[in-house]
């Protein structure tokens, strides 16, 4: 599967500042975050809304790690500057980008990518007769590897996998009284944890499996068309007993959850963001 660079610029990291320690040991990656727009200068970052809640301290601000055209700076936000699906259980936060990106703005070189939220994935899309999308269509994720994360830029990779179950029944998470059912497609993912907030966007391999599909080569898309199907919850544990130390280990099913994209889109249509986005858009006028 190749999908072009592109991508990569299409996502940041979350985490936090400790500015108590050495200079070197400060800064905490804790997920990965993505860019949409609201207006063509106008951007939101999106993530799993535990990177947000859990991951990174109450205490702390939330850093997020962007790429200038010379390298890496950071931005600094309160909790509060999120917002968060009206559902507790939908591990969605979003984030305005807080300046204006592009030629006409001060988009202080900003070296990334915004997807575009035509196309996200909406019911008409995952039924298209000439792209279906379902079990075992190629997925492709972009985002943090934990152990090269980057020292000069936030240097994502990007990993791949498969569906490997629609959102046919809730999924439980958790157990006893903190366990909860949320709404997720499961993938199979070739990969290790370390993807909590990023993008997962089906593939469209430029062939069609409905032999009536056109056949111009030119009408296939790239990855900047590829569908965005969802964002990435996290990943299940086994919990294995060690005999000889009495404790347990946590080991990678190697299936992660991802939070269907309609919730980002819900997120994007509630009150409060829509009125920032009026706000955006008058400003533009």
């Amino acid at each position: 599967m190749r999908v072009g660079d592109g991508i990569l610029k299409c996502v940041c990291f979350i985490g936090w500042t400790d500015p108590t320690k050495d200079l070197n040991e400060r800064e905490t990656i804790e997920g990965t975050g993505w860019f949409t727009a609201v207006t063509e200068s106008h951007w939101l970052i999106v993530t799993a809304r535990h990177v947000v809640e859990t991951a990174v301290p109450q205490d702390r601000k939330t850093t997020v790690f962007l790429n200038q055209k010379d390298g890496l700076f950071t931005l600094d936000f309160d909790h509060d500057d999120w917002e968060y699906h009206e559902d507790t259980s939908v591990d969605i936060a979003v984030l305005r980008v807080p300046f204006d990106v592009g030629d006409d703005g001060d988009s202080r070189d900003l070296d990334h990518h915004a997807l575009d939220p035509e196309n996200f994935a909406s019911d008409r899309t995952l039924a298209d007769p000439y792209h279906p999308i379902g079990i075992g269509n190629p997925l492709y994720f972009p985002g943090l590897f934990s152990h090269h994360p980057g020292k000069n830029r936030a240097l994502p990779i990007v990993r791949e996998g498969t569906i490997a179950a629609m959102n046919i029944e809730p999924v439980t998470i958790g157990a006893g009284e903190s366990s909860m059912e949320i709404d997720v497609y499961l993938a199979e993912v070739r990969s290790i944890g370390g993807l909590s907030g990023s993008p997962v966007l089906a593939y469209f391999s430029r062939e069609s499996l409905n032999p009536e599909a056109p056949n111009d080569r030119a009408l296939w898309p790239d990855w900047t068309s590829d569908v965005v199907f969802g964002v990435v919850h996290g990943h299940f544990d086994l919990v294995v007993p060690q005999t000889a130390t009495n404790e347990f280990e946590r080991l990678n099913t190697g299936i992660c959850m991802v939070v269907p994209i309609k919730y980002v889109v819900e997120v994007l249509n509630q009150k409060r963001v829509l009125e920032v986005t009026r706000r955006l858009e008058e400003s533009l006028e």
